[in-house]
């Protein structure tokens, strides 16, 4: 999850603030930066608030789920029983 890393770093917090401000150990944003661990679903409003941002906005579009042909724009949608 690079993305926290990269907004906590917007924020000027150091991963001993956040945590913190979180309450939780340092150690866990660590792993949470670097994707050895995720943070508890209850953590996620609280972590967009400090941060200043949208749950979403927290996750990679690989993190969300979506098919690297969307992200990089040459696919599109399909409907539902519609064929490839």
């Amino acid at each position: 999850m690079q993305e926290i890393k990269i907004m906590r770093e917007r924020a000027n917090m150091t991963q001993c603030e956040l945590a913190q401000k979180i309450g939780v150990e340092q150690s866990a944003i660590s792993m949470w930066e670097t994707g050895e661990a995720r943070p508890r679903t209850n953590k996620l409003p609280v972590l967009a608030k400090i941060l200043n941002c949208t749950i979403d906005d927290l996750f990679t579009d690989k993190e969300r789920g979506v098919p690297p042909e969307i992200m990089k724009g040459k696919g599109r949608l399909r409907k539902k029983g519609e064929e490839q």
